[in-house]
């Protein structure tokens, strides 16, 4: 199916592809990053299919990719993806590219749902293709890249304008279109968080860091800056070093010395001696910096009412019941977020239900009057959301 396939490393051929594909009707388009091999992940490859012709652009070699702009925002020109949520987070990231007019062929499949999501399951069901997955993990950064790799970044893209034929009939026999537009924008509009470099906080958004006190904080803020140093310092993600469960622990258990790190069994005996008594000097550095640490408190937002607990958990389990009844899929009959919004908001009337975001006219009508009895007399609720995780023992590292 790959009729032609070019790959573009200087500007002045970015400049004359734009050119070339400005006013088409569709431009299929995947990414490739090397999340799994540096500290700071860049985009390494783009890849684009129109017209069946696939243009691999090397981001390594360009890293301004303005050129690109007007026809990712062209609304006239449709954008195919699958899974666009890490590609339209890491173009706005790397080079401030935004896409307008996405299809997001998981997404739809989400909303019909369907058994398998997975780019090389959809190809296989539709084509009887089986796509070369074995470079999944490959580090995209090295050069040269060899015909092999070039047919993987081909065959991500090459499949995606027929794909997304037969999702859009799926998902109109199924009358989801306005789901799947509330969607293909949700994605659309994502933004991506501050750099590392950039952040001196990152550690308060490890998960259970909200319910340290604080010493255990000043600790998690002194382990998870160790972490970070030696990540970067190396260039490998930070889970390479250490995991967030380990820090979590390491905080909690603030042990003294060597010994006590090594009955806690937080650390494996190769991280143990390879990381060992950096942390101790760092948890001791965390226990003397207590008072300069600030607990912050309701980062998201004050606790949810009684009745606004009740109202998401009967939303949920109306939810459930209609899932049954219509055989529909819980995205496609009422996001999470959207009953969060209501919960919040609590409207009480069809004018105000209406104003909430993502909701969209078609689950308006079908679902307004059930969705406000709910809102208007809200069940007792009977368990809370907002519950601590606990912390996964044994070694995490």
């Amino acid at each position: 199916m790959m009729s032609e396939v070019s790959v573009v490393t200087r500007r002045d051929e970015l400049q004359a592809l734009m050119t070339r594909l400005r006013g088409a009707p569709y431009l299929a388009l995947d990414s490739e990053s090397n999340s799994l091999h540096a500290y700071r992940e860049q985009v390494c490859w783009l890849q684009l299919e129109s017209g069946g012709a696939i243009h691999l652009i090397d981001t390594v070699a360009l890293r301004d990719l303005s050129p690109l702009a007007p026809i990712l925002e062209d609304p006239r020109t449709l954008k195919i993806l699958h899974g666009a949520d890490y590609d339209v987070l890491c173009l706005k990231r790397d080079f401030g590219l935004r896409i307008e007019n996405l299809f997001d062929t998981a997404v739809a499949g989400n909303l019909l749902g369907y058994p398998e999501l997975g780019l090389a399951a959809l190809v296989q069901k539709h084509f009887a293709v089986t796509l070369d997955k074995a470079l999944a993990k490959h580090d995209w950064r090295a050069r040269p890249v060899d015909q092999r790799a070039r047919t993987y970044l081909a065959q991500d893209v090459v499949f995606l304008y027929q794909l997304c034929g037969f999702v859009a009939d799926d998902l109109r026999h199924a009358h989801l279109e306005e789901e799947a537009e509330i969607e293909f924008a949700r994605v659309a509009a994502q933004v991506p968080r501050v750099g590392k470099d950039q952040e001196e906080e990152g550690f308060r958004r490890i998960k259970g860091a909200q319910f340290l006190d604080r010493r255990s904080l000043a600790v998690l803020k002194e382990v998870w800056r160790y972490r970070e140093g030696r990540a970067a310092a190396l260039d490998v993600p930070s889970f390479r070093v250490l995991h967030n469960d380990a820090l979590i622990a390491l905080s909690e258990l603030k042990p003294r010395d060597f010994d006590a790190l090594r009955r806690s069994r937080v650390l494996s005996e190769a991280h143990l001696w390879k990381h060992g008594d950096a942390l101790i000097s760092a948890i001791a550095q965390g226990r003397d910096r207590e008072d300069e640490m600030e607990v912050v408190r309701g980062e998201r937002g004050p606790r949810p009412s009684e009745e606004q607990l009740g109202i998401d958990e009967g939303l949920r389990e109306w939810r459930k019941r209609r899932m049954g009844q219509e055989s529909r899929t819980p995205l496609a009959i009422l996001p999470n977020p959207v009953i969060e919004r209501i919960a919040e908001r609590q409207p009480t009337t069809e004018a105000e239900l209406a104003q909430i975001e993502g909701l969209g006219s078609g689950r308006l009508a079908r679902y307004a009057k059930d969705i406000l009895a709910i809102v208007r007399n809200p069940p007792a609720p009977t368990r809370s959301r907002f519950r601590r995780n606990g912390v996964r023992a044994g070694p995490a590292a």
